[in-house]
């Protein structure tokens, strides 16, 4: 069994795992009794967002406690995935996964699922580190970064909060 397949597999069972760990943080909590969440989408841009590319943008909407989508594009590349927060609001550290795809749409570099760790802090900073496995290798990726299976990544910019009215 290849190793795409082997994290296909992986990748389903996580996201299958989801609802149980959002219904986890679904139960009363005596921490949140009073608790409105006020922000649900964050706008963010910076370093190698967006796909993976040099200046990029990410929108994310946090439709419940902890799981939030994202879409984001930049400069010849797009990606989409989800975040599952640690706390009920967007502005919180968080895992993601994501589908990503760098260089121009027709004419791909390569396409790749990754995970990664987000830090937000309270003044509008945003990082993350984490790896992606490539799941598919396109006509323009130059010849001496062919055939690799793993790709370490990081972003950092900055984000915007709000609320969805």
């Amino acid at each position: 069994m290849s190793i795409r397949k082997v994290f296909f597999y992986i990748l389903v069972l996580i996201v299958l795992s989801c609802g149980h760990i959002s219904n986890a943080y679904a139960q009363p909590n005596p921490r949140f009794e009073g608790y409105t969440p006020t922000d649900r989408f964050a706008f963010s841009m910076g370093l190698n967002k967006g796909g993976a590319t040099n200046l990029g943008l990410e929108f994310e909407y946090m439709p419940g406690n902890v799981f939030g989508w994202f879409l984001g594009t930049g400069y010849m590349g797009v990606n989409a995935g989800f975040n599952i927060h640690f706390d009920r609001d967007v502005r919180s550290n968080a895992i993601g996964f994501a589908i990503q795809r760098e260089g121009p749409i027709l004419e791909h570099h390569r396409t790749y699922a990754s995970m990664h760790f987000l830090l937000r802090t309270d003044r509008r900073i945003e990082s993350s580190i984490g790896f992606g496995f490539v799941l598919e290798e396109g006509p323009n990726l130059p010849r001496n970064l062919r055939n690799e299976t793993f790709i370490f990544q990081y972003t950092i910019g900055l984000y915007f909060s709000g609320a969805a009215r």
